[in-house]
Order: C-alpha cells, then structure tokens, then sequence
C-alpha cells in the first residue's frame, strides 16, 4: 500500500511539475507574442511617424514656394506701381512744361 501511494504521489508530483512546465512555457510563448506585437506596433507607429515627418516637409516646401512667390509677385507690383507714378510725374511735368511755355508766349505775345 506504501509503494502504491509513493507511486500515485510521484505520478502526481510528475503531472504537476508538467502542468507548471506547460504554463511557464504558455506565459512564454505568450510573452513572446505580446513582444511581437509591440514590435510591430513599433515599426507601424515609425512608419507613421517617417510619413508625417515627409509629409511635414513638403508643406514646409510649399509655404516657402508660396511665400516665394508672394515675394515676387509683391515685388512686380511695387515696379508697376514706381512705372506707373514715374509716367505720371512725367506726364504732369510735360503738362506744366507746356502750360509755362504757353503763357510765356501770350506774355510775350502782349509785351
């Protein structure tokens, strides 16, 4: 009866001691899963990050393009507008060349 009972408690120490192996080697293997899957997310939110940062880059680009372009389109009118006022003071000048010239030939004329 004493062998017996050696023998059943062994056999139960035995399936205990593979009920723990078997656990410990789930936890790993889960471990491992979860270790996996926050490697992934890793590399996914990198990606995302590398994305927005190209992303960032070419709306920099384009700003500076549209300021460019601004600049340059501010710069054209400021040309037109000193052509502009330059043509007027010129034609004014003429105008008041021509009044002077005028009225120093009526002068002229009554003297």
């Amino acid at each position: 009866i004493m062998e017996k009972a050696k023998k059943e408690a062994a056999t139960k120490i035995q399936l205990e001691e593979k009920k723990m192996r078997q656990m410990t080697l789930m936890s790993k293997i889960g471990m491992i899963g979860k270790e996996s899957h926050a490697a992934k997310l890793a590399k996914e939110n990198e990606e995302r990050l590398e994305e927005a940062r190209c992303k960032t880059r070419e709306a920099e680009e384009m700003i500076e393009k549209v300021k460019r372009e601004a600049e340059e389109e501010k710069a054209r009118f400021i040309a037109e507008q000193k052509a502009l006022a330059e043509e007027e003071a010129r034609k004014r000048a003429e105008l008041e060349a021509k009044r002077k010239k005028e009225a120093a030939q009526e002068e002229f004329g009554k003297g």
